[in-house]
């Protein structure tokens, strides 16, 4: 008995016929995976369950002091609110793990989330990250977008900073 192997012939260029047919999916693609299941506000409390995972945010007027904006993007599942977290092993620099128990998320009009939501991709998650990028004197790509988030949201870190 003999097995036979499945070969693939693949094309030696991408065409615009052949584009799509790649292993890999293309971004938009992947980001329907991501979708919220369930968001809910109750009182004082968020509960926002991604992939069978629940997170629960308490709702705050301000950031508290050692939180920060947690970089999860679109995932909280409300363009209202950003979540706020706090270093679950505080002092060590490179563990970027999170405390799951204390999350927050503050109420803010939609396009002040975009902003936070963008800087915080750039690393300005709080007002401290924000005056350091600011006073950086660097002239790499990443130090010139962080230093024009800063600038978009230095305000909204003051006002909402406790």
């Amino acid at each position: 008995m003999q097995i036979k192997k499945a070969v693939a012939i693949l094309p030696r260029h991408t065409t615009a016929t052949n584009q799509k047919k790649k292993g890999k999916p293309i971004i938009s693609q992947s980001a329907k995976w991501y979708k919220v299941m369930r968001f809910e506000v109750k009182d004082d409390t968020i509960t926002s369950e991604t992939l069978g995972k629940a997170d629960i945010y308490k709702i705050v007027k301000k950031i508290p002091f050692g939180f920060y904006v947690w970089n999860i993007g679109e995932n909280m599942g409300s363009d209202e609110y950003i979540p706020l977290c706090q270093d679950l092993y505080l002092g060590i620099k490179d563990n970027y793990s999170i405390n799951p128990g204390t999350l927050r998320a503050i109420k803010l009009p939609k396009e002040e989330v975009k902003l936070l939501r963008e800087a915080a991709g750039w690393g300005v998650v709080n007002l401290k990250e924000a005056e350091k990028a600011l006073k950086s004197k660097r002239h790499s790509y990443m130090a010139e977008k962080r230093r024009s988030s800063a600038r978009k949201t230095i305000d909204i870190f003051e006002r909402i900073t406790e």
